[in-house]
């Protein structure tokens, strides 16, 4: 069942903190048809439960603002990872993308250092035709139908980049003028909690989902459904855009 209250932040916690420790295991039993999948997303998927797992410790010793910075990277890793997924073409786009990354990286650091050592590291990672991974900002509208992940986005970029919350947030106004604050308000607290929890989730349900569709919904149903976490997001993705699954897998 469903429940309608907000769920306490000390619960989206407890699932945040249960994620980062149930999601890293030394052996998974993948399917031969998924393991490419697999194994180009599992980064994406650890790497979100670890950021989120960051914006619990560092936000609970007093740097809240600044562990915003590690929601929304959180928020990105497993926004894309479900993206990559279920669209169609998604998981050749990221290899694309893996393998173009690499060799400019190395190609780039050999010029500068002059090592060739480093450029023959390059080469062992052929670029293929074909386009890359979209902007993320479009992975949002694919998968957004009401506007909540790039409603959710825009809040958690506030606490990134230089903006004028940047400026506010360090300023207070009394009868006497303005005063400086040594320490940041802490805006957005549960809203930005929530986020994370939903990116924890995301990323447990998209390694399940791999390794085990039907599985997965039931591992997942009883935590999205008590904490109102939405475990996938392919939904909302067009039909000419959704990648194709073996039938009653999808």
């Amino acid at each position: 069942m469903t429940t309608t209250s907000k769920p306490a932040d000390a619960a989206l916690k407890d699932w945040i903190r249960h994620v980062a420790e149930a999601l890293p295991r030394d052996e998974f039993v993948v399917p031969k048809e998924r393991s490419k999948d697999f194994l180009l997303l599992y980064g994406f998927c650890q790497q979100a439960a670890r950021f989120a797992l960051s914006y619990v410790l560092l936000s609970e010793q007093g740097f809240q603002r600044e562990a915003s910075t590690l929601a929304r990277c959180s928020f990105e890793h497993a926004v894309t990872a479900h993206w990559v997924y279920f669209t169609q073409g998604g998981v050749e786009r990221l290899g694309i993308d893996v393998n173009r990354e690499f060799q400019g990286y190395y190609i780039a650091m050999s010029e500068y250092l002059g090592d060739d050592d480093m450029k023959e590291l390059a080469g062992a990672h052929p670029t293929a035709d074909g386009k890359g991974l979209p902007p993320f900002g479009q992975m949002m509208w694919d998968l957004d139908s009401g506007g909540f992940l790039r409603t959710s986005y825009r809040n958690l970029s506030l606490s990134v980049h230089p903006t004028h919350l940047t400026v506010s947030t360090y300023l207070e106004e009394t009868d006497a003028g303005p005063h400086l604050r040594h320490e940041p308000r802490h805006g957005a607290q549960y809203p930005t909690l929530y986020t994370t929890a939903i990116s924890a989730m995301l990323a447990y349900s998209l390694m399940e989902y791999i390794v085990d569709p039907f599985n997965a919904k039931v591992i997942v149903e009883q935590p999205s459904n008590e904490l109102r976490l939405p475990p996938f997001l392919h939904d909302a993705l067009p039909d000419d855009k959704r990648r194709a699954f073996a039938e009653g897998v999808e």
